[in-house]
């Protein structure tokens, strides 16, 4: 009956959550729009990248992994959003895939409450909509843990070098739970040598890079260990208290996001039950020697975080929801042995159906057209509903086209303008960007704009504003910068549910 539940389950738990992408309603921010027009380079220019955008550390770069994967969906749609977003929504339900299917031979109890877990989780749910290099850590934080427990170093090593193409700062901070394993395992040095030697592997285009450019993050790495911080000055430093407090805090902020959600009392005496039951566990070695090295993980992560002085976001620590997830489903295991009568348990488990995914709500969603999604801003179906308004409305003409976003790099915009409109309108406006005669903050778009130069259209005294939420001095910025008509009546506009206005004067 309970396997028939966790199917029944986990298969509308997908349906809620990829009806929800394949409508449009996920977000593309900066950082995707930054991303995607990476990738488009490689392919629309022929210019593989070396390196990833540039980290929070001056001179810093993310690996290529990430932008070398999404490769695969841009190739197959033509750089299609949609495809994009589900490509990465597949790499996180692998994730939950791989770590039942790991357990499954060790008891198969498990294996269904990690599938439970995983699919009712909102923030499974809400990373798989939302494509992002950090969202590789998941699966790369449980291969990590597993070729620890098996005693592959050498995987390990390799394994813990792609985290820098997911997320740099969890790379580095991955190695010293490496070298205590090893330490304790009592691994020769040609073990140790040949863990290294792996762990660098995935640095190798980087190294390319470098070699290429005089050594530029090997200069920014050594001035950072000299206390050149000038490229973290706008991120947030914090007291030694205050990141005592903060690093665990944000632990019980990822478990309540990730298991259920609950006030943060509630929350905190259920993890502690949680990891109490995971020290009473007397299984097989596998199964406590994968809690045993995930906890130290969790703890070691937490120590290094409270002595770094920067501000770290939640999203840093994206495996540790896929290791919250396995820990309460060997804890949910070893209460549906103790106890006897199990209904209890499973109407707490159809609760935490209910609770997390609100099937509810989503049927509302549904038969109003996401109306209450779209108040978010920054969604694909109103940012996508907006550029073809323009393009309706234009009727074939030239025109240009200033955005305004508060991040200032208007990326998404960008990316999605020259996909819609190559893609179905066959053509682009003769200018697009957040000022006037400002388009070089995005990659290589001259050069793209030259080689297409037949599909860029003059403007024929056509202007449209594009205007997202923001300050008032922000908004009044971009409006002097862009020349933005104060005072005269627009000829249409229109108001999309997130408040985003597009205007458009003659």
């Amino acid at each position: 009956m309970m396997k028939k539940y966790i199917i029944f389950v986990s298969i509308i738990s997908l349906i809620i959550a990829l009806t929800s992408i394949i409508y449009g309603v996920f977000p593309i921010t900066y950082d995707q729009g930054r991303d995607w027009l990476w990738v488009k380079n490689q392919f629309d220019l022929g210019r593989p990248s070396l390196v990833g955008p540039a980290g929070s550390i001056r001179g810093i770069f993310f690996g290529p992994l990430w932008f070398w994967l999404l490769a695969i969906p841009y190739g197959l749609t033509g750089g299609s959003p949609l495809a994009m977003t589900l490509f990465n929504a597949v790499i996180v339900y692998a994730s939950i895939i791989v770590a039942a299917l790991i357990f499954y031979k060790y008891e198969k109890l498990i294996f269904w409450f990690i599938i439970l877990f995983g699919f009712t989780s909102p923030v499974i749910h809400g990373i798989a909509n939302h494509a992002f290099s950090q969202h590789l850590l998941p699966i790369l934080t449980l291969l990590f843990i597993y070729a620890l427990v098996k005693n592959k170093f050498a995987w390990a090593g390799l394994i813990a070098g792609l985290m820098w193409h997911a997320e740099p700062p969890i790379a580095v901070f991955s190695v010293p739970l490496l070298i205590y394993r090893a330490i304790k395992r009592k691994i020769s040095l040609r073990e140790m040598a040949l863990a290294l030697l792996t762990f660098a592997i995935p640095f190798l285009p980087l190294l390319v890079f470098d070699w290429r450019h005089d050594w530029i993050q090997l200069h920014s790495i050594l001035s950072f260990i000299g206390g050149d911080t000038r490229g973290l000055q706008e991120i947030a430093r914090s007291t030694l208290w205050q990141r005592v407090i903060d690093r665990p805090e944000k632990i019980l902020t990822i478990f309540q996001q990730t298991i259920f959600k609950a006030p943060n009392l509630i929350a905190f005496f259920v993890m502690i039950i949680i990891f109490d039951l995971l020290r009473k566990v007397k299984t097989n070695r596998f199964i406590k020697e994968f809690i045993h090295i995930g906890l130290l993980y969790i703890a070691s992560l937490i120590i290094i975080f409270i002595f770094y002085p920067h501000e770290f976001k939640l999203f840093y620590l994206d495996g540790f929801r896929l290791l919250l997830i396995i820990f309460t489903a060997i804890a949910t295991a070893q209460l549906w042995k103790i106890f006897k009568n199990k209904q209890y348990l499973t109407l707490g488990l159809v609760f935490l159906f209910l609770l997390n995914m609100t099937p509810i709500s989503f049927i509302r969603s549904i038969i109003t057209n996401f109306k209450d999604e779209r108040l978010l801003g920054s969604l694909f179906i109103n940012q996508l509903a907006a550029v073809d308004w323009i393009y309706e409305d234009a009727q074939g003409k030239g025109f240009k086209v200033y955005t305004f976003v508060p991040a200032i790099y208007d990326y998404n915009w960008q990316y999605i303008i020259m996909w819609r409109g190559l893609k179905k309108y066959g053509y682009l406006p003769e200018e697009f960007s957040y000022w006037p005669k400002v388009q070089e903050y995005v990659p290589y778009k001259n050069d793209f704009l030259i080689k297409i130069a037949d599909k860029v259209r003059p403007a024929d005294n056509l202007i449209y504003y594009i205007m997202t939420s923001g300050s008032a001095q922000e908004k009044s910025s971009w409006e002097f910068g862009s020349g933005y008509p104060k005072g005269a009546t627009p000829s249409a506009s229109l108001r999309f549910p997130d408040s985003t206005i597009v205007e458009k004067f003659e």
